[in-house]
């Protein structure tokens, strides 16, 4: 009798570990929660500041300070494709690019590189100028819901003055911006 109870136990046991073994490969643990959706639209609004001069020509820098919008579209989770505007007291910029976002959508952070072709305009002695720019830049995204981030971010751009322009030793110039802002995702 003895010996029976404890074989229906062992049965009991061994039974009881292979359903449960069973149930575990059948039910498939969901995925995690997006936190971050880069898929779609975007629009963004940013506070930004910047220097722009001739590159070899430290003492006509013109800082300012001024604001950007951006109107963007996530062609899936890692690349957006955009264009921007910034504006500021004597420099503004256009920008078309690309941006490529590293991390996955169950992620708050997600930090990104973008590169894009940039038109520059600046006010320099009383005359705006004009010039042609690569730009290539680095950030950060905090997503506070799937649809809205806090975004901050540095941009280099590198490029030529208009052609009748020669400022402080060159035609040459290089621009750098810091921007902070909210990108929306409807």
């Amino acid at each position: 009798m003895e010996k029976s109870r404890s074989t229906v136990a062992l049965a009991l046991v061994a039974a009881a570990l292979t359903a449960g073994s069973a149930a575990a490969q059948e039910a498939p643990a969901a995925p995690p929660a997006a936190r971050s959706d880069l898929r779609g639209f975007m629009l963004g609004v940013s506070f930004n500041g910047g220097v722009v001069g001739s590159r070899f020509d430290t003492e006509r820098r013109t800082a300012s300070a001024g604001f950007g919008v951006t109107l963007g579209y996530g062609l899936n989770d890692r690349v957006t494709l955009f264009t921007r505007g910034d504006y500021a007291y004597r420099a503004s910029y256009f920008d078309v690019g690309a941006r490529y976002s590293f991390g996955g959508a169950s992620g708050a952070l997600r930090p990104y590189v973008e590169g894009a072709l940039s038109a520059v305009g600046s006010l320099r002695g009383g005359a705006s100028v004009g010039g042609a720019a690569l730009t290539g830049g680095a950030g950060l995204e905090y997503f506070v819901t799937p649809n809205l981030a806090l975004d901050a971010g540095m941009r280099y751009s590198r490029g030529e003055w208009a052609p009748d322009v020669e400022l402080g030793g060159g035609r040459q110039y290089a621009s750098s911006r810091l921007g902070l802002g909210v990108r929306w995702r409807p």
